[in-house]
C-alpha cells in the first residue's frame, strides 16, 4: 500500500488503505483487517491497540506506530507491505510487515468462521467525514495510475 502524508485532516475526518480478509464476506464481526490510517487527531472507532484480542510480539513496529516515510504524488512511492497469513499449526492469524518482521497475531477466537481459510481477500481504501464537510482524499487524491514514475 502506497503511504501518504494528509496533514490537512479535520477533525472528525478518516482516510485509510487496509488489506480485509473475511470468513463471512456479509458478516463485519468476521473480519481481519491491517493497513494505515490518518485520523485527524481524533480517535474514531476501533483501531490499533483499542480493539481487543490482537496479541502483539514485538516492540518495534506495531499497531499505532508513525509511519516514517511516505509517498510525493509525481515523485518517488514509499509502501507499507503487510500479509495477513494464517499459520497451519496454531490457526491464528499472523501479520507480518515487509515480509520479515512479525507483528503479532489475531487469536483464531476472533474470527470463527475463518477456521479453514478467509473466503474473501480485499485491498482498499475509505473516506469517513461528516455529512457538511467536504471529503478528504483518499490516498494521493489523485487517479490510480497517476504520479508514479
Amino acid at each position: 500500500m502506497a503511504t501518504y502524508r494528509l496533514p490537512n485532516l479535520q477533525t472528525d475526518q478518516v482516510s485509510s488503505s487496509s488489506i480485509y480478509l473475511s470468513g463471512d464476506a456479509k458478516s463485519p464481526t468476521n473480519m481481519l483487517a491491517a493497513g494505515w490510517h490518518s485520523d485527524g487527531s481524533q480517535k474514531i472507532g476501533c483501531f490499533n491497540l483499542e480493539c481487543p484480542g490482537f496479541v502483539s510480539t514485538t516492540n518495534i513496529y506495531g499497531p499505532g506506530s508513525f509511519i516514517p516515510q511516505f509517498s510525493t504524488y509525481g515523485g518517488e512511492q514509499k509502501y507499507l507491505s503487510i500479509l495477513i497469513a494464517k499459520d497451519s499449526k496454531t490457526n491464528n492469524w499472523w501479520v507480518t510487515y515487509n515480509d520479515e518482521l512479525p507483528l503479532g497475531y489475531f487469536p483464531k477466537e476472533l474470527v470463527p468462521k475463518m477456521n479453514d481459510y478467509a473466503d474473501f481477500v480485499q485491498l482498499g481504501g475509505q473516506v469517513v467525514t461528516p455529512l457538511d464537510v467536504p471529503s478528504p482524499p483518499m490516498g494521493s487524491g489523485h487517479p490510480r495510475a497517476g504520479g508514479f514514475k
